[in-house]
């Protein structure tokens, strides 16, 4: 099999080969600094870490190819999002989150096309679509939740283009209480009665 086209890092990104992948990427330096070409549509404007963040990978990759192209991290999507935003609407473990939050912490604070925050995202991600298991996952959130209201609490009272806000999102997707608490604890309500 011959590895020379971005064709073969889109397969080995989708099957979650990681470690292909690495040793590809070693040999073929120039692709990681790629844009525009990860995607079907050649105007796209995903690069590599874009994709790598939709595919939940281990932290080691996503620090790999930083490292190799450290303004991946500040470089948006076609839809306004960061890598922390993709990783974040992904469900990305709380230890990428961090990474790309520690190293691009103003995409805390920015909204995609359609006015949704990182924090926003992670919890319409996992209040609807989360391949994990609901403990697990709930567990994820909270500590994701918890690290992005550290770089901006504000998010939380922004609403979506639907007219949505996290709290919606937590209430309406049977999160756990303790996930509702704490948005709710962070946007300041005294009166919860209307989410109860």
């Amino acid at each position: 099999m011959s590895l020379t086209s971005n064709d073969d890092v889109t397969e080995f990104i989708s099957a979650r080969k990681w470690s292909t992948l690495k040793i590809f990427l070693l040999r073929n330096r120039s692709l990681v600094k790629l844009q525009r070409s990860y995607r079907t549509d050649p105007q796209s404007s995903y690069n590599l870490l874009h994709v790598v963040c939709e595919n939940n990978p281990p932290l080691h990759i996503v620090k790999f190819i930083r490292r190799r192209h450290p303004q991946a991290v500040f470089e948006k999507d076609d839809n306004g999002h960061f890598p922390l935003h993709i990783a974040c609407k992904s469900g990305c473990c709380p230890e990428v989150i961090k990474y790309l939050l520690d190293k691009n912490s103003e995409a805390a604070m920015k909204t995609d096309d359609k006015k949704r925050t990182p924090f926003l995202l992670a919890y319409k991600c996992y209040a609807h679509n989360c391949e994990k298991d609901w403990i697990p996952a709930n567990q994820d959130l909270y500590e994701v939740a918890s690290m992005l209201s550290a770089f901006d609490s504000s998010s939380f009272f922004l609403k979506d283009y639907e007219g949505n806000t996290a709290l919606e999102f937590a209430v309406n997707g049977m999160l756990s209480p303790a996930l509702v608490s704490l948005v709710k604890s962070l946007r300041g309500f005294e009166d919860t009665s209307e989410f109860e």
